[in-house]
């Protein structure tokens, strides 16, 4: 059977618990690979440790997710098996948060309003 909760070791990398006391214990400490704050939206990938995997394949031990304005309805998420995953989707997740802070000004431009506002004459 496939642990189900990990911690990191020295050096950073997941390794199983050998206990849920010992699992416990290591939640305790920070967990974030990388948080940004980009246009309003915040970008955070954190060690989850837990595997998040249903199935076959490799445990998925960290998530990045995308935050509007505080909100805790997540607006991107994706998971992965590795930190060098976790760091890359961390880009990811970043790039989405711009392409949605950039939509977010062209729609509250006055540009944009003055197109809707013709378009609706």
């Amino acid at each position: 059977m496939r642990p189900l909760q990990y911690k990191l070791d020295e050096n950073g990398e997941p390794v199983p618990c050998e206990s849920t006391e010992d699992w416990g214990k290591s939640m305790r400490a920070e967990r974030h690979v990388a948080k940004d704050l980009v246009n309003g939206y915040l970008v955070s990938t954190i060690f989850l440790g837990l595997d998040h995997r249903y199935g076959e394949g490799p445990p998925l031990l960290y998530e990045t997710m995308v935050f509007k304005d505080g909100s805790w309805n997540d607006l991107y998420s994706d998971r992965y098996s590795t930190r060098a995953e976790a760091v890359d989707g961390h880009k990811r997740g970043i790039e989405f948060a711009k392409a949605q802070g950039q939509s977010d000004s062209q729609a509250d431009s006055p540009e944009s309003d003055n197109q809707n506002t013709k378009g609706s004459q």
